[in-house]
């Protein structure tokens, strides 16, 4: 990674650290434990979520986020959040595992991207700071990214409690897997 980019992506990560982090655990969240990953580990997964997981205990339901950093040298981030359900009624709702998506992996689950519409076009829809050719940019376009993204909480926190979509939320709906005996 280019040194430039590094310490770029160290100033997102110190941002998201003082601002949306907060305000989830204002909102209960709390860091979980990092799952243990059987060697090797693939390092794109672990540039992937440098932040790991926040679990939120509710009723009956756990509401899980995560941030999910892009991995081709870009700044840019989305958040990946779901509600799971309570265990008796997970017997075929939940997906094989995927490797690298912490709060993704059931039937349904939200991301929140700058712009859902762009969400399929690789990392463009993401939070990214734009870049100018007439100015580099600078610790304080992190920090302004952060305080922004912090102020889309409660988007979140509608579509995890609610369902409802914000103009940032996109629901992805995947089709039931049903084990197959063998």
């Amino acid at each position: 990674m280019h040194p430039e980019n590094a310490k770029a992506r160290r100033w997102l990560i110190e941002g998201l650290q003082r601002h949306l982090l907060p305000s989830l655990v204002q909102q209960g969240f709390k860091l979980a434990p990092s799952e243990t990953i059987a060697a090797p580990v693939d390092r794109r997964y672990v540039r992937a979520f440098p932040l790991g997981e926040l679990v939120r205990a509710r009723e009956s339901r756990v509401d899980r986020v995560s941030i999910q950093f892009a991995t081709h040298d870009r700044n840019a981030f989305r958040i990946n959040a779901r509600v799971e359900p309570p265990k008796e009624i997970m017997n075929h709702e939940r997906l094989p595992p995927v490797p690298g998506f912490l709060a993704r992996g059931l039937s349904e689950h939200f991301e929140m991207y700058a712009s859902p519409k762009l969400w399929a076009w690789f990392t463009w829809g993401w939070f990214s700071v734009r870049r100018s050719p007439f100015r580099a940019t600078t610790q304080s376009d992190y920090e302004n990214l952060t305080k922004l993204v912090a102020g889309f909480e409660r988007e979140l926190e509608l579509a995890l409690r609610e369902g409802i979509l914000g103009p940032h939320m996109r629901r992805v709906s995947l089709p039931y897997y049903v084990p197959t005996k063998s």
